[in-house]
C-alpha cells in the first residue's frame, strides 16, 4: 500500500459539497482516506475571481499506480462538473481541482504527471493544510520536511481556517 497526498480546492458552486463529493469519489476509486486537514479559505492564486477558494489536503492509502490515480482524478473532476484544466499556466475559477502532491517518496515526471507537484513549494494554501496532516513528511525532491517547506514558503497569502466540521467518510 502506498501513501498518497492530495490537495483539493473549489471556488465555484457549492464549494463544500464539491470537496465532499471529491473525497467520497477518491475513496471509492483510489483508496482509504487516512487523514484530512482543516478547510482553509484563501483568495485565488494567480488570477481574480468572485469567490475565494476552499482548500484542504488529505492522504490516502492505495494500491493504484500514479497513472491510474491521475486517470481517476480527471474523471472525478469531470463528474463533479469541471470543464477544463488551466491552459498554458492561465488559471480560472473551477468547481473542483484535485492535485497529487506526493506518491510515497517517488519522483515522477512524465510530462503529463509531475510528482511531487511542481507548484506546491510556492503555495501556502497547499503547504499549510498539508502541514496539519504531514508536518514531518520528507519531500523526496528537496529532502526537507513539510514544516521546513512551509517556513520557507515565500507566499504570504492570508489563509482563514474555517470553523467547519463536515464528515467526509
Amino acid at each position: 500500500m502506498n501513501l498518497v497526498f492530495f490537495s483539493i480546492g473549489s471556488n465555484e458552486g457549492d464549494r463544500l459539497d464539491n470537496i465532499s463529493k471529491s473525497i467520497l469519489l477518491l475513496n471509492k476509486y483510489i483508496g482509504e482516506t487516512i487523514a484530512i486537514s482543516s478547510i482553509y479559505e484563501n483568495p485565488p492564486f494567480g488570477f481574480e475571481a468572485d469567490l475565494n477558494f476552499y482548500n484542504l489536503c488529505l492522504s490516502i492509502r492505495t494500491d493504484e499506480p500514479p497513472e491510474s490515480i491521475l486517470f481517476h482524478i480527471k474523471n472525478i473532476e469531470k463528474e463533479i462538473g469541471r470543464k477544463t484544466k488551466s491552459v498554458n499556466g492561465v488559471y480560472s475559477s473551477r468547481c473542483i481541482d484535485i492535485d497529487i502532491l506526493f506518491y510515497e517518496n517517488y519522483l515522477i515526471d512524465t510530462g503529463e504527471l509531475s510528482i511531487p507537484h511542481i507548484q506546491l513549494y510556492f503555495r501556502r494554501f497547499v503547504l499549510e493544510p498539508l502541514f496539519e496532516i504531514a508536518r514531518e513528511f520528507i519531500d523526496p525532491k528537496t529532502g526537507l520536511t513539510i514544516s521546513v517547506l512551509l517556513d520557507r514558503c515565500e507566499d504570504k497569502s492570508q489563509l482563514i481556517k474555517l470553523p467547519i466540521y463536515k464528515e467526509f467518510k
